[in-house]
């Protein structure tokens, strides 16, 4: 049992305490008054008396009501300070935090605090994160709508340009549809859909494909990768989105890393998860960029290329869809590292 039971106990017990102890003091007293001796004469008879009676029951009443009025305070007043912060967040004041304002004792009550607070913060965290992702869809979307709209008052201005301008309307529905394809796959991993049973798969076949398809773009700055992956290691996954996670942090290693240099895509196991790692030998990130790196619209300082910034957001996702985490951080001796941990869930360990 919790502690405030203990306490609404031993309120309600000393109440009764304290009410018999003046009955029984009450009682006493009378017992004590001197009485009368027999050859003593008696004073003229009185007509009987309800007081003694009536004098206990009062001074337990009101001890009674004492305490009872103590114990809702004590229950009451932190309640009511919930309660008004809980209409505060429902008004829109999301910065509403109670603190210690409930009490510094631990007990059911005051543990109340704590949980508000992180509730609220986490709830002021995800509509902050709302309006800078609908920002950022905005922002984004702005410049392939505008050059449409240009390109479609050229066409009846210039009609001998229509196949330039054809072609830039092409292009420019190509982007507009990636990012909603992306804000798609984002917010399905976002909101928990993916209802798909894991499935088996040996893992170095599954890293080769992986790793085969990123060669074709990495060829093109001379690039190697490399693929190590213990043999008969198979696990439980969603194959197609396991794959977009994976790519995306390949392909993201292929765009940063330096002519010639070696992108190695490794996986080990440890102590029940599969442990995945991207590296390559480019400049890293700012330690400034590497905590929101994960997060929707997020380039990194200096970086200028035709991506949205979506692509480590939805892989952070898809990890989290297995039961699993990711990191990032920069090398040592230079490059760039990132980490992915996936449970070693039903289905995961040596083929036969």
């Amino acid at each position: 049992m919790g502690r405030l039971y203990w306490r609404f106990f031993t309120f309600f017990w000393l109440a009764q305490v304290c009410t018999s102890l003046v009955m029984a003091a009450a009682v006493w007293m009378l017992e004590a008054s001197p009485r009368a001796e027999p050859n003593m004469l008696l004073p003229p008879p009185h007509p009987p008396s309800i007081m003694p009676l009536l004098m206990p029951m009062l001074i337990g009443g009101v001890i009674s009501l004492l305490f009872a009025a103590a114990m809702a305070t004590y229950v009451s007043r932190p309640i009511r300070r919930l309660d008004n912060a809980f209409r505060a967040v429902a008004g829109g004041r999301l910065e509403e935090r109670i603190g210690g304002v409930l009490g510094t004792r631990q007990n059911e009550l005051t543990a109340l605090g704590p949980g508000f607070d992180s509730m609220a913060s986490r709830l002021q965290s995800l509509v902050e994160s709302q309006r800078r992702l609908l920002h950022d869809v905005s922002h984004e979307m702005r410049a392939p709508l505008a050059r449409m709209q240009v390109a479609v008052d050229l066409i009846d201005r210039a009609p001998e340009r229509r196949a330039e301008i054809s072609a830039r309307l092409h292009a420019d529905i190509d982007r507009a549809s990636s990012l909603v394809n992306e804000l798609l796959t984002l917010s399905r991993l976002e909101s928990g859909s993916q209802t798909e049973p894991l499935q088996r798969v040996v893992l170095e076949e599954f890293l080769a494909g992986i790793a085969d398809d990123t060669r074709f773009e990495a060829d093109r700055k001379n690039c190697t990768v490399e693929l190590d992956c213990p043999r008969g290691l198979s696990i439980g996954i969603h194959p197609e989105l396991l794959y977009r996670a994976i790519d995306n942090v390949m392909r993201n290693a292929v765009r940063h890393a330096p002519e010639g240099s070696a992108i190695v895509l490794r996986a080990t196991s440890e102590s029940g998860w599969a442990c995945l790692a991207v590296e390559d030998r480019g400049s890293g990130v700012a330690e400034a960029d590497r905590a929101r790196l994960f997060d929707p619209f997020v380039r990194g300082t200096g970086v200028r290329d035709e991506g949205y910034g979506l692509g480590l957001a939805i892989t952070r996702r898809a990890i989290e869809a297995h039961g699993g985490s990711i990191a990032a951080e920069n090398l040592a001796g230079g490059g760039f590292r990132v980490s992915m941990r996936l449970p070693a869930g039903e289905g995961t360990g040596p083929t036969d």
